[in-house]
C-alpha cells in the first residue's frame, strides 16, 4: 500500500476478500501516524466459535499508536461460514483517531453481500482448513 503524503492521517477500514475468506482490515495510509484509534461497530460481527465479537477485540477498541503506512488484519470467516451463521450484510463503522490534539473521524460503510457469489481458487483457504489438496479446486457458490 503506497503511503500517501498528507496534513493529517488517513485511517480507514476494509473489508478484504481472499482465498475465500473475509478479514477486517484497519490501516493508516497517510505519511503520519494516529493515535488513539478506535473503530466502532454498528453491530457485532461474530467469530467462528459464534461467541467471541471480532468487532469487540481490542484492536478495534482501542488501537494507541498506527504507525504510517501500518496496517492491521483481523481474520474473520470463511465466506460461506459467514453468511450462513447470518452474520451482517453490511458493516458499518465509525473510525475515530487522534493527530497531536486535533480529533479526527470517518464513517465507512460496506456491503458483504458483494463477496457471497464470487468464485475462488480453493487453497490457503477453506481447502487449506479442511486438510484437502488445493490443486485448481474451484469453489462456485451455491445459488
Amino acid at each position: 500500500m503506497p503511503v500517501e503524503r498528507t496534513s493529517e492521517p488517513e485511517v480507514i477500514f476494509d473489508v478484504i476478500f481472499e482465498d475465500g475468506l473475509l478479514f477486517f482490515e484497519i490501516s493508516n495510509r497517510s505519511s503520519l501516524p494516529a493515535t488513539r484509534v478506535v473503530t466502532t461497530f454498528q453491530r457485532p460481527v461474530l467469530a467462528p466459535d459464534g461467541v467471541t465479537e471480532v468487532s469487540s477485540l481490542q484492536v478495534f477498541r482501542k488501537t494507541e499508536f498506527l504507525a504510517p503506512g501500518k496496517v492491521i488484519r483481523v481474520f474473520v470467516d470463511s465466506v460461506s461460514s459467514y453468511f450462513a451463521r447470518r452474520q451482517p450484510n453490511f458493516v458499518h463503522v465509525t473510525l475515530t483517531w487522534t493527530s497531536g490534539r486535533k480529533a479526527l473521524s470517518t464513517e465507512i460503510s460496506h456491503d458483504v453481500r458483494i463477496y457471497r457469489d464470487l468464485p475462488y481458487v480453493v487453497g490457503r483457504g477453506e481447502t487449506a482448513r479442511r486438510g484437502v489438496s488445493a490443486t485448481d479446486q474451484i469453489n462456485r457458490p451455491r445459488r
